[in-house]
């Protein structure tokens, strides 16, 4: 399954992180072009309870033309970005 998260703040990079450990084909995307070149550079940084680990199977990218299609979109940006952020999606 392809899964592209629409927003890789926290939440997104958490939820995202959590399924690309599963073997799932995810794809972050977000605007902040730095924390897309670190991901791909270095793979995601996860902290937290389940313990600190980097997870190297997972892509970002910086526009939603550049995943082409997925099988779901996760939306986890911030209320007030919705409706901006689902039209930028509108190619997926």
């Amino acid at each position: 399954m392809k899964i592209a998260v629409l927003g890789s703040g926290a939440m997104g990079c958490l939820y995202g992180g959590k399924l690309a450990e599963a073997g799932l084909d995810v794809t972050l995307i977000d605007v902040w072009k730095e924390h897309v070149d670190a991901i791909n550079a270095h793979g995601l940084s996860v902290e937290g309870i389940g313990g600190d680990r980097v997870i190297k199977n997972i892509k970002a990218v910086t526009t939603p033309e550049e995943v082409k299609e997925c099988d779901l979109l996760i939306v986890f940006v911030k209320a007030t970005l919705t409706s901006q952020a689902m039209e930028s999606a509108r190619c997926i």
